[in-house]
């Protein structure tokens, strides 16, 4: 069997897990967090510094809506997750991988993989199972890794 990871994830949690088999279920490899995401947007949001350029604390109207912060932080995430994603690959660590989260957040996730990682990629799953226990995850795992009916 290939070397299957399992990225579980939303905006402020990945739990990256080897699937180690239909009756082995997964071991949790690591951990990382994204407390940003968390906060509020007021938090988020530096109050009265200039804007480069513009000597102002407004943007720049460029009729473009300002990007919320709180997409931005998601969008910072999952960077690093694709990164980590495609380091693991690199380093043999994965054959090949299963995405769980809810759509938005998976969407930012693939739109930032590599070419040779997104190629990888066995199946999403459009659902957060960050709070799922380790039998709940080797269970859609291994429901994601069979063929299609």
């Amino acid at each position: 069997m290939k070397k299957t990871w399992v990225l579980v994830a939303n905006a402020s949690v990945a739990k990256f897990y080897e699937f180690l088999g239909f009756k082995s279920g997964v071991q949790l490899i690591e951990t990382h967090e994204h407390p940003e995401s968390r906060l509020p947007t007021r938090e988020l949001i530096t109050d009265n510094l200039p804007f480069p350029g513009t000597g102002s604390d407004k943007p720049p109207h460029t009729g473009e809506p300002p990007i919320p912060p709180k997409k931005v932080e998601a969008a910072r995430f999952a960077i690093d997750i694709a990164r980590r994603l495609r380091e693991a690959r690199l380093e043999h660590q994965l054959e090949q991988i299963i995405l769980m989260g809810p759509a938005n957040f998976l969407a930012m996730v693939k739109e930032h993989l590599d070419e040779p990682t997104r190629k990888i990629l066995v199946r999403d799953v459009e659902k957060d199972y960050t709070k799922a226990d380790d039998k709940t995850i080797a269970e859609k795992a291994a429901e994601a890794l069979l063929p299609p009916a």
